[in-house]
């Protein structure tokens, strides 16, 4: 049994549990080939980020009303001015009684997950790790929360049956890994056998080869998640094949147009280097079916359907700041001259399949086009 701990930085980009990758690994729990493990230091962080990220919009749409009202007044126009105290009164009621953390607590707990406890850990023990130049923690001895979330990945460790695993699925490869591998300062605390680190869960079902290794249940759940829109076998089979594709051929691969056909390019900020799939959460509910040949039984035909893909790319720190509006930041400290950004974008992708024996197979992506990306 694989026991499966989430770091708070998957949940930086899919607060809602609402992505592909989440209902996926939903399914493997709910089916019994792995459990969901979610530290309860994890819990608290990401309900702080949601918090502080709705403020700082909040603030920052405030300020931006201000300066539009400014540079009308100044252009001569009779323009209402807002009073910016009451709406920052209203942002500071809102934000004292944000709902977020009982829905997101509901979320984990519908599956349910293993809400894994505070770690038990002795004040001197603390103090000695804070003090000691050794991963997670930083020179500045920062570091507390990805202490603890580290030391509840050991704690589990320990408690789990001989024959089990722990994954733990972090991207913050700055104070846990060195070179995509655990950190040497950290490789003592675990059994190496039975532990391993991966970006996130997209990339452990990736090394699970996806929906081709995954149980009888979890497809039967995949293939009818959106059961009130009713689909042909075909249909099924075909978007079946589509999920297969993305994660064997598409995710973690090149995003621009000259890996695909498409305008991505046209889209993705100049500034971008390096463009990747981070995420391709197809939405099944847009998906539509158009065999054009059939040849002794072997369907060709054409799958569009629609997607919210995540890109990842590199821009220079200069740049990040411009791009602010419009990008994630999710590591500004890739390097000292880099960040690490990611971009939304909804596209729309035909996908070429073979249909044979009631079994499919992507043959290629004919195009890829943007419906709607980020301002």
């Amino acid at each position: 049994m694989d026991h499966i701990i989430i770091d708070t930085n998957y949940f930086y980009r899919d607060p809602e549990l609402e992505h592909a990758a989440w209902r996926n690994l939903v399914a493997l729990h709910q089916a019994g080939d792995v459990i969901i493990c979610v530290p309860e230091i994890v819990i608290r962080e990401q309900i702080r980020h949601r918090r502080e990220a709705a403020h700082r919009e909040i603030s920052e749409g405030l300020e931006g009303l201000a300066k539009s009202t400014r540079s009308l007044v100044k252009n001569g126009l009779q323009v209402e001015v807002t009073d910016l105290s009451e709406l920052r009164g209203q942002r500071d009621a809102l934000l004292s009684n944000l709902d977020y953390e009982d829905k997101f607590r509901d979320r984990l707990q519908s599956v349910p997950v293993a809400v894994l406890g505070f770690p038990s850990v002795d004040s001197e023990e603390l103090f000695v790790a804070s003090h000691t130049p050794k991963k997670p923690f930083k020179a500045n001895e920062r570091g507390l929360a990805d202490y603890l979330i580290w030391r509840s990945v050991v704690e589990r460790q320990s408690m789990i049956a001989s024959g089990d695993k722990v994954i733990f699925a972090t991207r913050n490869h700055r104070d846990f890994a060195d070179g995509g591998h655990l950190h040497g300062d950290l490789s003592s605390d675990i059994d190496p056998a039975r532990f391993e680190l991966h970006a996130d869960p997209d990339a452990y079902l990736k090394s699970r080869q996806a929906i081709a290794a995954l149980s009888s249940e979890f497809q039967a759940h995949h293939l009818h998640a959106f059961d009130e829109y009713e689909t042909t076998s075909a249909t099924q089979t075909a978007i079946a094949a589509a999920w297969s594709f993305v994660f064997s051929s598409m995710q973690y691969q090149n995003a621009g147009s000259d890996y695909w056909d498409g305008d991505i390019d046209g889209y993705l900020p100049s500034e971008f280097d390096g463009p990747t799939f981070d995420s391709v959460d197809l939405d099944e509910r847009t998906a539509t079916w158009a065999p054009y040949d059939d040849v002794s039984g072997t369907v060709l035909g054409r799958l569009t359907v629609e997607a919210d893909a995540v890109v990842d790319a590199y821009v220079s720190k200069s740049e990040t700041f411009e791009l602010a509006d419009s990008v994630t930041v999710s590591n500004f400290d890739h390097n000292r001259h880099m960040s690490e950004v990611s971009y939304e974008l909804r596209v729309k992708i035909d996908f070429h399949v073979r249909l044979d024996g009631g079994e499919a197979q992507v043959l290629n992506v004919e195009s890829i086009a943007v419906v709607a990306a980020n301002d």
